[in-house]
């Protein structure tokens, strides 16, 4: 288990989202700050939390943590032996502790303009401000990194419209959406350069689960566009 912190929508610094979202069951606000958390069972199991691992089906290994986390994991028979080698290293390496701890992640999404730091020290004190009596709350940031919003106005963001506009034969609608890149806001800040992200899955995919796909229509479409880019990019350097 752990905590899920979000900025909700994009709202400015001292909007109020409290009228809008007052409905949102078990969200809490974060005090000083348009950003609220909540309790989240996101599908992941720490090293020394892992009861047990087994093969419950060829191919796919099960993974049981200490409360009701469980993953499965699928994989190429060929790398099975890679793949157990790997799990039975960190489980050396990380002892189990089969007792309950108060020990909990925390994942947080911050807005673009917003530095990391900032928002990790909010949490912290906010965090601090609402532990029971007579308990003691350790908070350790563990990495972050700053947001990035690609111009919509500069060549490379018109190169890639133009793009996708010719090989899907629908003209792209710019909108905000959040990931887990943060090199690059650093190419920007080392390189003074714009960075282009162009993708080509849908949310369908289910990115990072184990049954994580990509469509072979969308991935032909990736190969066709691309090419266009640096068409177009050209074209519009000149």
């Amino acid at each position: 288990m752990g905590l899920f912190i979000k900025c909700e929508l994009r709202m400015p610094k001292d909007g109020s989202i409290k009228a809008i979202y007052e409905f949102r069951v078990g969200y809490r606000v974060v005090k000083g700050t348009d950003y609220r958390m909540a309790l989240t069972y996101r599908n992941a199991i720490l090293w020394h939390k892992i009861t047990s691992v087994v093969e419950e089906e060829l191919g796919t290994l099960v993974i049981y943590g200490n409360t009701e986390d469980v993953i499965s994991i699928q994989f190429d028979l060929a790398s099975k032996d890679l793949v157990v080698q790997f799990i039975e290293e960190k489980r050396r390496k990380y002892p189990p502790v089969i007792a309950a701890d108060p020990a909990a992640v925390v994942w947080m999404c911050w807005r673009d303009d917003e530095d990391w730091e900032d928002i990790t020290k909010l949490f912290t004190t906010h965090f601090e401000s609402i532990a029971p009596e007579g308990t003691t709350v350790k908070v350790t940031p563990h990495h972050g990194g700053q947001g990035y919003v690609t111009p919509i106005d500069n060549i490379g963001y018109k190169a890639a419209s133009k793009a996708y506009q010719e090989s899907f034969g629908k003209t792209p609608i710019p909108q905000r959406s959040g990931g887990s890149i943060p090199i690059v806001a650093l190419f920007e800040q080392e390189l003074k350069s714009k960075t282009i992200l162009m993708g080509f899955g849908l949310d369908s995919d289910a990115i990072h689960s184990p049954n994580e796909h990509f469509g072979i229509f969308n991935y032909l479409k990736g190969i066709e566009t691309i090419p266009l880019f640096y068409k177009y990019f050209t074209e519009l350097s000149k």
